[in-house]
């Protein structure tokens, strides 16, 4: 729904007076109030800083909130829309009922888009609030994202990272003080968000600073999960300082300052196994004072709800896989299942797709928290992706009796010798996918397809060496 000024209509705040203007929504009189400054530009000496509040009165005591602010800088976007992009960002809107008054008390729903940490804007058409704003105040607020909302850094910069958690932290401060004005009730507040923004909502949720700016918390598709820790945060955020030839400068912060957003862009680490078109080196981490411990060994401090979709296929390349019970984490396999197994609560879905990127032990196999994720589930798609050992290949024969799908990270001069271990067992195998990185001979591929001619197989070979299939 598109916003279009028929009437103008104002409130009035500590700043001063806002002018709006009633939106396109069915069934329903709203106003709206778009690209209202919530803190001061974070450029210059407060980039890579704590937002500072807009505290001063507006220019000319009004401000003219009819169209959105741009976006914070960043990749791109989920959309065929086309959105300016700007580090001056850090504004919200407000919808509210036309017939709202300072008296009126309505719930009031904050709104985080999603977008992994680096995309995502409030401008986004999916994410106007006209056509929910009924019965209830909706806000939405940008937050500064990718590297420039949470590269951290050690000394001499001391940059803290976790700038887009401050963000949101002072949007919602923003709420506290001024909603009423739109007929919201400060008491009553609905944070919720969905993915990166959905996580982001349970991780303030925990967060004992965050006391009294909510009421209650959503998250949708995206909720607890280990963070990482500043250490690894300095170490990616190193590797941004010597791409942007930083390193050696006698004062990086000054250095870090000068450079443009479209630099730090292009200059910044590479790495998204789910999103494929985005790096994924930044995000929020545990620094021990702005997110004091991981979220998920704590409890939100307000009622908290969660939910997801079964599959997200939109935006994970392998589609064809109906779920995904474990992703690539930052941390050892072991880890992981072991936070699973001493999650008493934990409810595990029902999937049939499993990825073990990170299987590197043997001992995972045998870990008690893994059999019992397999007793609860017939594993049909299994992908094994790091190097596979004649030893690791056992142990995952031994464990899924039910495989279809087969995908195994292997040097290519092993695969005749696992395919025939693989026949030797009864099984119920129709696809092996092979993942290799070596030269390979013209006729050690005859030999394999000779192999299989008489078999139910289909082995598909990608060498990623020479790219020959």
């Amino acid at each position: 729904m598109v916003c279009f000024g028929v009437q103008t209509v104002s409130v009035k705040v500590k700043n001063g007076t806002i002018f709006g203007s009633f939106c396109s929504c069915p069934f329903t009189s709203v106003v709206a109030y778009l690209g209202i400054p919530f803190a001061q530009p974070p450029v210059g000496s407060l980039r890579w800083n704590a937002p500072v509040s807009y505290n001063s009165m507006y220019p000319n005591g009004s401000i003219n909130a009819t169209t959105f602010s741009p976006g914070c800088n960043q990749f791109g976007s989920f959309t065929n829309q086309a959105p300016t992009y700007s580090e001056d960002c850090l504004y919200l809107n407000v919808w509210a009922p036309a017939k709202a008054t300072d008296k009126s008390l309505l719930p009031v729903k904050v709104w985080i888009y999603g977008g992994g940490g680096y995309v995502g804007s409030t401008s986004d058409p999916l994410y106007n609030g006209c056509g929910i704003a009924t019965n209830a105040v909706v806000v939405s607020m940008n937050y500064r994202l990718g590297p420039l909302g949470w590269l951290t850094l050690g000394p001499p910069a001391s940059f803290t990272g976790n700038y887009g958690i401050l963000d949101v932290l002072m949007a919602l401060q923003w709420v506290q003080e001024n909603i009423a004005s739109f007929g919201g009730n400060n008491k009553t507040v609905l944070l919720f968000g969905q993915s990166a923004g959905g996580m982001m909502a349970y991780i303030i949720s925990t967060l004992p600073q965050a006391f009294g700016l909510f009421s209650s918390v959503i998250s949708e598709s995206g909720a607890g999960r280990l963070l990482t820790t500043t250490e690894q945060q300095i170490e990616n955020g190193n590797q941004l300082v010597e791409a942007l030839g930083c390193s050696n400068t006698s004062d990086v912060v000054e250095c870090l300052r000068m450079k443009s957003p479209d630099q730090i862009n292009q200059a910044t680490p590479q790495n998204a196994p789910i999103y494929v078109s985005l790096p994924a080196k930044f995000y929020a981490h545990v620094d021990g004072y702005i997110i004091p411990v991981q979220p998920i060994t704590t409890s939100p401090i307000v009622p908290f709800m969660a939910g997801t979709l079964d599959i997200l296929s939109r935006i994970v390349p392998l589609n064809q896989l109906t779920k995904l019970i474990i992703k690539k984490f930052n941390l050892d396999l072991n880890e992981m299942i072991d936070i699973l197994y001493c999650t008493s609560e934990l409810q595990i879905f029902k999937c049939d797709f499993l990825s073990l990127d990170n299987f590197n032990s043997i001992e995972t196999g045998k870990h008690h928290a893994f059999e019992h994720v397999l007793e609860k589930n017939k594993i049909k798609m299994l992908h094994l992706r790091s190097n596979c050992t004649s030893e690791k290949l056992r142990l995952v024969i031994d464990l899924f009796h039910e495989i279809k799908h087969l995908t195994i990270g292997i040097q290519c001069t092993q695969m005749i010798e696992t395919t025939k271990y693989l026949l030797s067992y009864k099984h119920k195998l129709r696809h092996l996918f092979f993942l290799c990185i070596s030269d390979i001979s013209e006729v050690y591929i005859k030999n394999l397809i000779n192999m299989i001619e008489k078999e139910k197989l289909v082995i598909t070979l990608l060498n990623l060496l020479n790219r020959c299939a």
